[in-house]
């Protein structure tokens, strides 16, 4: 079984990509994403009371001193910041991504479904088995399953 970390890790960057075509690398993206004005971004945030990280979704709301705010209130500064990983992976994103590879469409009950065009000008559905649980809002808050055939789709070989 592939680590949920590298799946995840994998679609971030794939998803970042796709949603900032004019970014040559993964670094200028995130760059793009975090400088975007008044964007949720996903980051680590260094954290002195425990060793660990902690990932906090904030909304960047100083474009002069790079400040940010968390859904608590608390601020940060971008010195706080150790590592980035853009915006949050919402559904929306990831059907970018997906159609950088393809033409998707996600069905009424959270399938996604490939449409594929022939030589005869119809279309062609495909059901993917993927499954978007619609109640959870980001690809890291979907099942480990999910995540991997997202990343399946997007190129990802374990």
């Amino acid at each position: 079984m592939t680590d949920i970390k590298k799946i995840q890790d994998f679609n971030c960057e794939k998803i970042i990509m796709a949603c900032n075509p004019k970014a040559k690398s993964y670094e200028e993206a995130l760059e793009v994403e975090l400088n975007s004005p008044y964007v949720d971004c996903c980051v680590m945030i260094k954290n002195n009371r425990f060793p660990s990280l902690s990932t906090e979704v904030v909304h960047f709301i100083n474009d002069i001193d790079k400040t940010f705010v968390n859904i608590r209130g608390e601020k940060y500064k971008l010195s706080s910041i150790k590592k980035i990983r853009g915006k949050p992976l919402t559904l929306d994103r990831v059907l970018i991504a997906l159609e950088a590879k393809g033409m998707f469409y996600i069905s009424v009950n959270g399938h996604l479904i490939k449409r594929v065009r022939d030589c005869f000008n119809y279309f062609d559905y495909k059901d993917l088995n993927v499954k978007w649980d619609l109640t959870k809002p980001t690809l890291e808050e979907q099942t480990e399953e999910t995540q991997l055939a997202i990343a399946k789709l997007l190129g990802f070989n374990n």
